[in-house]
C-alpha cells in the first residue's frame, strides 16, 4: 500500500511520535498550510466552461472528474474506478468507486454523474460540444431541441455512454474540468480540497477533504491569493511570506501558448492579405527571447507553427484602426510588444480588457484535454470556424483506423494554419517556484496544478 492509501487513524494515534520522526527524515507528513500566490483567480469556483488556466486552477483543486487523461493518451481513474467497452466500442460502462462522497457528505451516484454530464453538454465548452456530437441524441439535446438523451444512462453505480459510432478516444472528453461531477445544488464538488472562504478574483481558502477518493491530501489547508505582478510573487517567496508562487523565474513544469486570434468577419482581418501581413510581422524568435529570460525558447502548438521552409512575405501597409483584447494572464511585456508589431503595419491599435468587442484577441491557451481532436476543436472554436469546418473535424475523429484518422486531423490542422486566423506566437511556461521544504506539487498532463500530494518538511 502507498503512504496515501493506508491512513488508519488508530495506528497513526498509537505511533504518532515515531511517525513524525520518520516523516521528517524520510518522506511525506500530514498537516500544515501552504500559501500560494497566483497571477489570477476566477470569480467562481464551479466547473469552468473554457480552458483559461486561471479558471482551471481552483476548479482542479475543488472538483473531481470521472476520469483523468494521462500524458500517455490513456484514461486514468477518477470518480470512476473502472470502465469497459461493449457493442464494438459504441457503448462504454463506467463503474463509480464505492464510497465516493461530495464535500457535503452526500454520495456520488451514477444519477448525479448523469445529471452533471447533462449540464456539461449544454455548456459553452468545446469538449462538451464534441461529446454531444458523438452521443446518441446528443446534438438535439445540446441545442435544447429535446430533453431526451439516449446516449447517457445510469443505474446501480454505473454510468453508460452510447455513441452513434465508435470513437478513437471516446472517454477523453470526460477528463474536462467542465465535466466535473457536482452535487444536487450544482456547485458542491468532490475534489481533494473543500472551499471555506472565497473573495472572488482575489483570495480563496481551502481545507483538505478527508474523504477524497484518492485519500486525504497531506496538507491541512491552502491559502491562494492573487499577486498579479510576477516580481511581487518572486519577492514574497524570497521573503518567506509565501510558500509557492506560480510563473516566477523557474523551470517550466508545463506549457501554455500565447495566441493571437483574428476576427475574420470584420475589417481589416476579413481580408486574407491582412492576416498574412500580421503573420509576416510577428517575429516569433524575438518574442520568445523576450519571454524565455535566457532559457530555451519554445513556440508551443506545433501544428500551428509556420513550417520551416515557409516564407511569409509582408504585403502593403494596413490602414485603419483595430481594437485588441489582451487577457489578464498574458505577460504585460509580451502584450506591449505584440501591440507595437501590429502598429508597425500602419494600424492604430487600441487595447481593451477582455469581454469587449474586438478585431483581435491576445490570450493564453492550454488545451482543455491533451488529445489532438479535442485540442483542434478548441482552436476552431476560438477562431470562429464555420459549421462545415467543425463537421470536418467530427468526421475525421470518427475514422476507425488510426493512420486515416491522423491524416484527416492533419488536414484540419493544415486548413486552420492556412487561414491564419489563430496565430501561435510563443510557448509560455506554466511553472512555479517553492520554498525549501515544500514537496510534491506538480502540474498534470492537462496543465492543472496538483496540490493533493504536496507536503511540507517542518524540520
Amino acid at each position: 500500500m502507498t503512504a496515501k492509501g493506508w491512513r488508519p487513524v488508530a495506528l497513526a494515534a498509537l505511533f504518532i511520535s515515531a511517525t513524525l520522526a520518520l516523516e521528517a527524515g524520510w518522506g511525506p507528513r500530514f498537516g500544515g498550510e501552504l500559501r500560494v500566490l497566483v497571477p489570477a483567480l476566477p470569480a467562481r469556483v464551479g466547473p469552468p466552461d473554457d480552458s483559461a488556466p486561471a479558471k482551471r486552477l481552483l476548479a482542479g483543486l475543488v472538483h473531481e472528474t470521472l476520469i483523468g487523461w494521462g500524458s500517455d493518451g490513456q484514461p486514468q481513474a477518477g470518480l470512476a474506478g473502472s470502465w469497459a467497452p461493449a457493442a464494438g466500442g459504441r457503448e462504454w460502462s463506467l463503474r463509480l468507486r464505492e464510497g465516493a462522497l461530495f464535500h457535503d457528505g452526500s454520495a456520488v451516484t451514477a444519477e448525479r454523474a448523469a445529471a452533471s454530464l447533462r449540464r456539461f453538454l449544454r455548456s459553452a465548452s468545446p469538449a462538451a460540444a464534441h461529446l454531444a456530437s458523438a452521443l446518441e441524441g446528443g446534438p438535439a439535446f445540446a441545442r435544447g431541441a429535446s430533453e431526451e438523451l439516449a446516449g447517457v444512462g445510469a443505474s446501480e453505480g454505473e454510468l453508460t455512454l452510447r455513441f452513434a459510432q465508435p470513437r478513437a478516444a471516446a472517454l477523453a472528453t470526460l477528463a474536462s474540468l467542465g465535466a466535473a461531477i457536482v452535487g444536487a445544488d450544482g456547485a458542491v464538488g468532490a475534489g481533494p480540497f473543500v472551499p471555506t472562504f472565497s473573495l472572488p478574483g482575489k483570495r480563496a481558502v481551502l481545507r483538505a477533504f478527508a474523504e477524497h477518493v484518492r485519500g486525504r491530501p497531506f496538507l491541512d489547508r491552502l491559502q491562494i491569493e492573487v499577486a498579479a505582478d510576477r516580481a511581487e510573487r518572486a519577492r514574497s517567496l524570497k521573503a518567506g511570506t509565501s510558500d509557492l508562487a506560480l510563473e516566477v523565474l523557474a523551470p517550466a513544469q508545463a506549457w501554455s501558448t500565447a495566441l493571437l486570434v483574428l476576427d475574420t468577419t470584420r475589417p481589416p482581418f476579413d481580408d486574407p492579405r491582412a492576416r498574412r501581413a500580421v503573420d509576416a510581422v510577428l517575429d516569433r524568435p524575438e518574442l520568445a527571447s523576450r519571454w524565455s529570460e535566457g532559457g530555451e525558447p519554445r513556440f508551443g502548438l506545433g501544428f500551428l507553427d509556420p513550417p520551416a521552409a515557409e516564407a511569409v512575405s509582408p504585403g502593403p501597409p494596413l490602414v485603419g484602426s483595430i481594437v485588441i483584447e489582451v487577457a489578464s494572464d498574458v505577460p504585460l511585456p509580451l502584450g506591449r510588444r505584440v501591440v507595437a508589431l501590429l502598429s508597425s503595419l500602419g494600424l492604430r491599435v487600441a487595447v481593451v480588457a477582455p469581454l469587449a468587442r474586438a478585431n483581435a484577441r491576445l490570450l493564453r491557451f492550454a488545451p482543455e484535454i491533451p488529445e489532438r481532436a479535442l485540442h483542434l476543436r478548441e482552436l476552431l472554436v476560438l477562431a470562429g470556424a464555420p459549421a462545415d469546418r467543425i463537421a470536418a473535424l467530427e468526421a475525421a475523429d470518427a475514422i476507425g483506423d488510426a493512420p486515416g484518422r491522423s491524416a484527416a486531423l492533419d488536414a484540419v490542422a493544415a486548413g486552420l494554419h492556412a487561414e491564419r486566423s489563430c496565430l501561435a506566437l510563443v510557448g509560455l511556461p506554466l511553472g512555479f517556484a517553492a520554498r525549501d521544504g515544500v514537496h510534491g506539487a506538480r502540474f498534470d498532463a492537462s496543465s492543472r496544478l496538483v496540490l493533493e500530494d504536496a507536503w511540507r518538511d517542518e524540520r
